[in-house]
């Protein structure tokens, strides 16, 4: 979390003191192993609306939840899910790095498990390819450079209106205790 609010100050220094980056500000998404209880663990961060997933064996999961004005929206029951897909703010972010001083930032720890694929990725990705496809290639993919390759390949075929970013992190070994 350090790192997070340190990145959050430094953004917002540049933002503030040079006139032409005035009130740039950026999403993060982040995994880490980190030690808790002396065991690995898998540290998650998010701010804005770059997601994390996982893909396993019972499927693909959202682990991260957006920060934008139509999300809240939804949580609201203010609108639909199917709604918000289509809704003129749906990019509209109520949480961003270097926005404010203090910054809200979404974080937990989940257990590594042999076998899971996690996927980090920019709305670049998602606003172009339909989950669907994104966890067939990621079902599909040898390597995560693969993957991640593909992944990008396919955002930018299917318009690259925005910055495509793709990481792809393969859980391949787990100490037992």
């Amino acid at each position: 979390m350090d790192a997070v609010e340190r990145a959050n100050g430094e953004i917002l220094a540049e933002s503030m003191s040079t006139s032409e980056l005035s009130g740039m500000g950026t999403t993060l998404c982040a995994l880490a192993v980190v030690e808790q209880d002396h065991r690995d663990a898998l540290a998650v961060v998010n701010v804005g609306d770059s997601r994390v997933y996982r893909c396993d064996e019972s499927g693909f999961h959202q682990l991260t939840e957006d920060h934008t004005v139509v999300q809240e929206m939804v949580k609201a029951g203010m609108i639909t899910p199917q709604e918000a897909e289509v809704h003129e703010y749906r990019h509209h972010l109520s949480r961003a790095l270097g926005i404010e001083s203090k910054v809200v930032v979404d974080d937990w720890t989940l257990a590594p498990v042999s076998g899971h694929r996690y996927l980090l990725c920019s709305d670049g990705l998602t606003n172009e390819v339909h989950d669907r496809d994104i966890h067939a290639i990621l079902l599909q993919s040898e390597s995560p450079k693969e993957a991640a390759d593909a992944l990008v390949s396919q955002a930018l075929q299917h318009g690259g209106s925005d910055n495509v970013t793709v990481v792809v992190v393969d859980v391949i070994d787990v100490a037992l205790p």
